[in-house]
């Protein structure tokens, strides 16, 4: 049923938990795995220099290639094929983007459910991902 599975890691709690149902989901089904974290804090504004930029994009790659270490090495124990990206860009589109790219079965993501604001914004997230979607999307609280 799922032969690649897109699990979109913003390295919360949420996230951590979520990932045990990715990789449950690839065991089961053969499927290889592809953790994405994306970097969507970056300046958009002309004032700040490109050196700027570049050291925040840097530290973002750092982070998330260092949240993501512990799901890889997960996913290696249980023989589970997985690949994990770091990328720049709007959360929603970057997803959607890659998994299109990737030819992904599944969309998988946590949601935290913190204030209700945060909520709100959070499943934003959520449904612009599956309203946007090539392929099926869970999203797992």
């Amino acid at each position: 049923m799922f032969h690649k599975i897109l699990f979109a890691f913003d390295g919360s709690a949420a996230g951590v938990r979520a990932f045990a149902t990715a990789l449950e989901l690839a065991q089961k089904f053969g499927a290889e795995l592809v953790v994405l974290s994306v970097i969507e804090d970056l300046p958009r504004y002309a004032e700040e220099s490109i050196g700027g930029v570049d050291e925040m994009l840097e530290q973002g790659k750092q982070h998330f290639a260092g949240v993501q270490r512990d799901l890889v090495a997960q996913a290696e124990r249980a023989g589970i094929k997985i690949a994990a990206h770091v990328a720049p860009g709007h959360v929603a589109e970057t997803v959607v983007s890659v998994a299109e790219r990737d030819k992904a079965d599944l969309i998988l993501l946590g949601g935290e459910g913190r204030t209700r604001t945060f909520r709100r914004v959070a499943s934003m997230t959520g449904v612009q991902i599956a309203h946007h979607a090539p392929c099926a999307v869970l999203i797992l609280r």
